[in-house]
């Protein structure tokens, strides 16, 4: 599922914890209320607000992301409309992200007067001011030896000092002061609103400027986002059934089957099919063809007085399809092999109207003026042509699946944060951990279908973050100082064993 759904006055969110452990269905579902109403916790830091809250204000956030270790992107989230609500979507209904490329400055060190820039509007200016929005991302570049010797440094106000800067270490920011890694910046709403940058180490004249906005023209960033399919299972689910529509599986799949087995039993039964074909090739002859239909043939063939040497039944198989209410719909396909001969012929004729009702290729091709029962056989016979397109047919799945043995999507921000989180943790001061890390940990909710795994193959630790942010929220609800919401939240999953 990629869906997170929330409502303006109550908020349902509907997350698989399955998909983060394997991928299945069972749901997690969080029923938030207004926590405006007093709480349990002693102190005086502010009660939580309620999830729709914090989905709606993080969200929709951009994710940035290094794929397959060298390009810079960012995937957005997006909402649409339903009769009740809304949905925040990551992945579509075919299991691809939508992304778009960062805003690139390029940088040049001037001594003792910092950097001068081009990209993202400008065009050579020293330390000029910069503006950044939430929703887009930024990336500052330089060369190499430049990245070594005179690093990008952006500088914060500090909370504990009045009217002074210190080095920024916000999880948005990545590759602070770094001295070979390019730095990369990917705002939010809890961002600063002015920040400073400057060259790291060297007394610089002249600091940039560098302005948050945190309510940014919409159409500002827009543009054509590119598509990359990141889920595979139901592209290997979807041929599993078109393998069993043929004829070809040696066993019930299961709900829940892990990528990996599920990729298994399709490999086995290409195999099948292709042993099959072999094996039906051996019967086929100069005198004689072979159909596959969905049509049992021995009806028809009492209705024309066919014998058994003019047309013979060979063989039967069990078949399963999926019908558009999603039930499993058991039938049989026929292996039949006929003489070459014109009495064969109204046979043939009353085989393909009967098959029609059952193949839309054939059903189309009669539509046709003109079309001969002959021009539309070659849709069920069974021949070498056939063991060919079975051989493409494998071909083209594994092309398909080729790319994620080598995709990868890594979370592009500053990890620290969980590591910070877990030191307030530590100290028992849950809500400040939790306040930490929701701008960290919403935006990636919508990703949460998207594997970790392919095989040996690691592709994204999207999940992660939240799984962290989760553990948190369930500590902090088994202790007695906690929240009256977070303590609701533990006890009503604890007792459906959801967790």
């Amino acid at each position: 599922m990629h869906d997170v759904r929330f409502h303006s006055s109550r908020f349902r969110l509907v997350f698989l914890l399955s998909c983060l452990f394997i991928g299945g269905s069972g749901k997690l579902d969080l029923l938030a209320q207004n926590t405006s109403a007093t709480t349990t916790k002693t102190g005086t830091s502010e009660p939580p607000k309620s999830p729709s809250y914090y989905l709606e204000k993080y969200g929709t956030l951009p994710v940035p992301a290094i794929l397959n270790g060298k390009d810079h992107i960012i995937i957005d989230g997006w909402i649409e409309a339903l009769e009740r609500g809304r949905i925040i979507k990551g992945v579509t209904k075919q299991g691809a992200i939508r992304y778009r490329t960062p805003e690139i400055f390029h940088l040049e060190p001037i001594s003792q007067k910092g950097y001068r820039i081009n990209g993202g509007g400008f065009q050579g200016q020293i330390s000029p001011n910069i503006q950044l929005s939430v929703g887009n991302s930024y990336v500052f570049k330089m060369k190499h030896s430049d990245q070594e010797t005179a690093p990008i440094l952006i500088q914060a106000p500090d909370p504990k000092t009045p009217n002074s800067m210190s080095p920024y270490k916000g999880f948005e920011l990545l590759n602070n002061d770094s001295p070979d890694k390019t730095l990369w910046i990917t705002p939010t709403q809890d961002s600063p609103e002015e920040m400073e940058y400057s060259i790291f180490g060297h007394q610089v004249i002249s600091r940039g400027k560098i302005t948050i906005i945190k309510t940014p023209d919409p159409e500002a960033f827009i543009e054509d986002p590119i598509h990359l399919q990141v889920i595979v299972y139901p592209h290997i689910l979807s041929k599993h059934y078109d393998l069993c529509a043929e004829g070809f599986y040696s066993k019930e799949i299961k709900a829940n089957l892990s990528l990996m087995d599920l990729y298994s039993a399709v490999v086995a039964q290409f195999d099948a099919k292709e042993e099959w074909l072999r094996k039906v090739q051996e019967q086929d002859d100069e005198k004689h063809n072979l159909l596959y239909s969905h049509t049992n043939p021995t009806p028809l063939m009492k209705q024309h007085e066919m014998s058994e040497l003019k047309v013979q039944l060979l063989e039967t198989r069990k078949t399963r399809t999926i019908d558009e209410n999603g039930h499993v719909v058991d039938g049989t396909k026929y292996l039949i092999k006929y003489e070459n001969s014109p009495d064969v012929n109204i046979f043939l004729k009353s085989l393909i109207r009967a098959e029609s009702r059952h193949n839309e290729k054939i059903r189309n091709h009669l539509k046709i003026p003109d079309t001969t029962y002959k021009t539309v056989l070659w849709h069920i016979k069974v021949g070498s042509r056939s063991m060919q397109q079975a051989k493409r047919d494998r071909d083209a799945f594994n092309h398909f699946l080729a790319q994620f043995s080598g995709l990868s999507l890594e979370h592009a921000v500053n990890h620290e944060i969980e590591e910070e989180a877990k030191a307030l943790v530590a100290m028992r001061r849950y809500d400040e951990a939790i306040k930490l890390l929701r701008p960290y940990a919403y935006p990636l909710i919508k990703l949460a279908s998207i594997p970790s795994h392919f095989g040996s193959n690691r592709i994204t630790n999207f999940k992660e973050p939240v799984l962290s942010f989760l553990r948190i929220i369930l500590d902090a609800s088994k202790t007695e100082t906690s929240y009256s919401d977070y303590r609701e939240f533990y006890l009503t999953q604890h007792s459906r064993n959801q967790i």
